[in-house]
């Protein structure tokens, strides 16, 4: 059985975006509040702010990318195997059963191997 995320941690669920969300509203402004409170002056704060987010952001998507780049977990390769899935299938229906039973003496005999 395969390890998921609960529903509230899972980006792929509803649960997962609003949970997501509502911390990336609260994180900033408690952050901004905490630095402003240690005596860092508002202006610098926001701009700080402001630079880890869009650079932490911009390199949380660089990498993500790249790692769905090298995992072959991208639309294209994804659609390109469905497709290539959907082919064998459709050939395979269209051999005539003694064609079948060759094919799976075959794999059989591979298999063995």
């Amino acid at each position: 059985e395969e390890k998921r995320l609960p529903w509230f941690f899972d980006p792929g669920t509803y649960g997962g975006v609003i949970v997501l969300t509502i911390f990336l509203i609260v994180a900033p402004l408690a952050l901004k509040s905490a630095l402003e409170a240690s005596g860092m002056d508002g202006n610098q704060v926001g701009v700080a702010l402001s630079g880890v987010f869009v650079i932490g952001g911009s390199l949380l998507w660089a990498f993500s990318y790249v790692f769905r780049v090298f995992s072959k977990d991208m639309t294209y390769s994804t659609q390109l195997k469905q497709y290539e899935d959907a082919v064998i299938q459709k050939r395979f229906e269209e051999l005539e059963d003694d064609e079948v039973d060759a094919l799976l003496g075959e794999i059989e005999r591979e298999s063995a191997l």
